[in-house]
């Protein structure tokens, strides 16, 4: 088969080849079935030790497949050993002796074992967990990839010969504009890779601890009397004022009841279903330090359902008979009462079970002679009970000051590197198809940064010597200083040689007579 023949099947093998690894190993985040484990702890050995890496697609699981699968604690890899899809898989480790509590559904599991590489988890997660080492790492092969070891001296890259200026002639220049393309690319596919690497091994989702609203209770008091004809009062009924307004002052010789009406309301997710009672209190008080007495207002009204109201009366002639009577038993006045009206709600999840949550709204008040006053301008309240809770929250990364999500990161930075691996062999599948095969073409890829196109000159009084290697030529460039210059005919007869002085070092690749470029 003749060269020209070999080239299509070479790129044609290449670029299966290249498909077939994207297949194989392209990870979810980029649209493929392959995700990537690092094993911690010693669960699975000897089967998988501590720091290797473990490649996992996804498919159809069974008994005895080792499976990696989520957890609340992280990404987990045992061993199925009993169980179904439909009621969710038994879990164990090579190296315990019992199941794990965990029970994976097939939409839990991130994929079967397909490959590992021992301990070289360490070394990623390593590299990973610190971006300074990511960029040294990225900088020292990005320096290696363009770095070269010779140094140039001013007025060596241009030839001259029988008083001629040696111009370039095209191919070796698109060589090295070929190759500082490949340079980019390469460099693009490191840094997207370090990249994918490092977001690879974040989590997904993080455990947040929140607090779960279970029961968000609001009140209302509102009250009303009946008073006597008076030069105070313009009508004969007293009512607790609208919203933002001042309260009525209330004079106690001028009423004898004072009506409490009472409305709650409950938010809860079992609220339709919570049964409940309200019992009502008032609170007497001369001082902190001095006496207190309570009075009962309103036994065990029952209540079903998340809203209900109820009213009781407060006998004010017998909170005053009360405290006249206090008064005169310790001869002592203290001029100013607290009273407090309190309504208590009691919660059961049924009749008959324990109470489930306690609730209390109170109405303030104060009694300073004959005034009845209310303290509180603000006739409703609220009271929220929650529990704190785990729950599992997306991941987010800090982006340019942008939140970002890690699994969108992963997908947008996993398509970016797609996208400059497949840049890459296309443009170095195009770069093959230029250059052609043989000795020439593989000198231009090898040596394309030393060589510099010159049109056809025959030098003037210099004697040619001529070496057995490309690699000789280089380094004879190289101990001078020089560039390797490159020279074709008309019949495409290639020579590579470097001036020194009067001698003229030279190189011929084999074959070059049949060269068409």
């Amino acid at each position: 088969m003749s060269r020209q023949r070999r080239r299509p099947l070479r790129w044609t093998i290449g670029l299966v080849a290249t498909i077939v690894l994207v297949v194989l190993f392209a990870p979810t985040t980029v649209g493929g079935a392959t995700s990537y484990v690092i094993v911690s702890g010693s669960s699975m050995e000897p089967t998988l030790d501590e720091g290797d890496l473990v490649v996992v697609r996804q498919g159809q699981y069974e008994v005895g497949d080792i499976v990696a699968f989520q957890t609340g604690n992280g990404l987990v890899i045992h061993r199925i050993v009993d169980g179904s899809a439909e009621g969710g898989f038994v879990m164990q480790g090579d190296n315990k002796t019992g199941p794990d509590t965990w029970s994976p559904l097939p939409d839990e599991i991130v994929g079967e074992y397909f490959a590992k590489v021992p301990l070289a988890g360490r070394w990623v997660h390593g590299l990973a967990s610190n971006p300074a080492w990511f960029g040294a790492l990225v900088g020292g092969l990005g320096s290696l990839m363009i770095w070269s070891p010779r140094r140039r001296r001013r007025g060596t890259h241009t030839a001259t010969a029988s008083g001629r200026r040696l111009r370039p002639s095209g191919v070796e220049a698109s060589v090295r504009r070929d190759g500082a393309t490949l340079i980019v690319f390469a460099l693009m596919v490191l840094l997207l890779g370090a990249a994918t690497v490092w977001l690879m091994l974040r989590p997904l989702e993080r455990i947040e601890t929140v607090d779960r609203i279970l029961f968000e209770h609001e009140a209302q008091f509102a009250y009303s009397a009946s008073v006597e004809p008076s030069v105070v009062y313009d009508s004969d009924t007293v009512s607790s004022p609208s919203s933002g307004s001042d309260p009525t002052a209330l004079y106690t010789q001028l009423l004898d009841q004072l009506l409490v009406e009472f409305r709650y309301r409950l938010e809860s997710p079992a609220a339709e279903s919570v049964h409940g009672t309200i019992d009502a209190e008032l609170r007497i008080g001369a001082g902190e330090e001095l006496w207190t007495r309570t009075v009962p207002l309103l036994g065990s009204f029952e209540f079903n359902g998340s809203s209900t109201s109820t009213s009781f009366p407060v006998d004010v002639s017998r909170v005053l008979a009360m405290v006249n009577r206090a008064e005169e038993e310790t001869g002592f006045s203290p001029g100013t009462y607290q009273l407090a009206v309190a309504a208590r709600v009691r919660l059961e999840a049924s009749p008959g079970e324990p109470s489930v949550e306690f609730f209390e709204a109170v109405l303030p008040m104060e009694l300073r002679g004959t005034l009845l006053t209310i303290v509180n301008e603000n006739l409703a309240m609220t009271a929220v009970t929650s529990k704190p809770e785990e729950r599992l929250e997306p991941n987010d990364i800090d982006i340019l000051g942008l939140s970002v999500s890690t699994r969108s990161a992963r997908a947008t930075v996993g398509a970016l590197l797609a996208m400059a691996l497949l840049g890459g062999v296309i443009h170095a599948i195009g770069v093959r198809r230029r250059l052609g095969s043989g000795e020439l073409a593989r000198i231009r890829l090898r040596y394309g940064s030393l060589i510099v196109p010159v049109s056809e000159t025959t030098p003037n009084g210099e004697h040619a010597v001529e070496v057995k290697s490309m690699s000789d030529l280089v380094r004879l460039a190289r101990r001078a200083e020089q560039m390797v210059f490159h020279q074709q005919d008309a019949t495409s007869r290639t020579r590579f040689f470097v001036p020194d002085g009067a001698v003229v070092y030279e190189f011929r690749p084999s074959g070059t007579g049949r060269e068409t470029r």
